[in-house]
């Protein structure tokens, strides 16, 4: 009688072994033909169509052609400015040609030198 008891007690513990065993292994089964997906950690997360992250997005893009604009704003005016101080030198330039040619034409006694006209001599100087 003793005998038998050691017997199914542990033929009793060799099945209880052999379920739990069985059901780990049809738990492995399960999730990995049907796994368990964990938000941010596997699997793939489609933004394309999450109103908030396409809200988020457009702001960045607004923000962003607003600078843009706000560049080029900046840059009409200092290419305006640049035009307008061009201007004003090539109209200083021009005034100092003319001044230059007035004291030439001084000197030589209005002479054009491709005319093939002599120079004046200097007079007075002795």
């Amino acid at each position: 009688m003793v005998f038998d008891n050691i017997i199914i007690g542990n033929s009793l513990f060799v099945n209880v072994v052999l379920c739990f065993f069985s059901l780990l292994i049809i738990v492995s089964i399960l999730n990995y033909v049907n796994p368990v997906m964990k938000e941010g950690a596997t699997g793939s997360c489609d933004l394309d169509n999450d109103p908030t992250y396409l809200a988020k997005v457009n702001a960045a893009n607004i923000k962003a052609m607003k600078d843009d604009i706000g560049e080029v704003k900046k840059l009409k005016e200092d290419i305006d400015i640049l035009t307008e101080l061009v201007g004003n030198n090539s109209t200083s330039i021009k005034k100092m040609g003319e001044a230059l040619q007035e004291k030439s034409s001084e000197l030589t006694g209005g002479l054009d030198p491709e005319s093939g006209d002599e120079l004046p001599s200097v007079t007075g100087m002795e």
